[in-house]
C-alpha cells in the first residue's frame, strides 16, 4: 500500500488493525471498544516507533467499515 523509504522523504509504511466485529457488540461483551484494547494499543506505540504508522478504528460494519477506510487511507496517503 505504501512505499517504505527510510529517511528519504517517502510515504511510510502502515499497518492496519482489522476488526471483525462491530465496535458495539464488542463494548457490550468487554466493555470497550476494540481501538481502545490495551493490546491495540502497545502494539500501535511499539510500531509508532518503528517508524510504521499503525491505523486503528472504529466499525459498525465491519466489512464495509474497512473498505471505506483503505478507500481514505489511499485518498490521503500523500498529505
Amino acid at each position: 500500500m505504501a512505499e517504505t523509504s527510510g529517511t528519504s522523504g517517502g510515504r511510510a509504511p502502515a499497518i492496519i488493525f482489522v476488526f471483525g466485529y462491530p465496535d458495539a457488540g464488542f463494548q457490550k461483551i468487554l466493555g470497550c471498544k476494540q481501538k481502545e484494547m490495551e493490546s491495540f494499543i502497545s502494539w500501535a506505540q511499539l510500531l509508532a516507533v518503528s517508524g510504521i504508522a499503525a491505523i486503528t478504528y472504529e466499525t459498525k460494519e465491519p466489512a464495509a467499515d474497512l473498505h471505506t477506510l483503505l478507500q481514505h487511507v489511499r485518498q490521503n496517503a500523500d498529505g
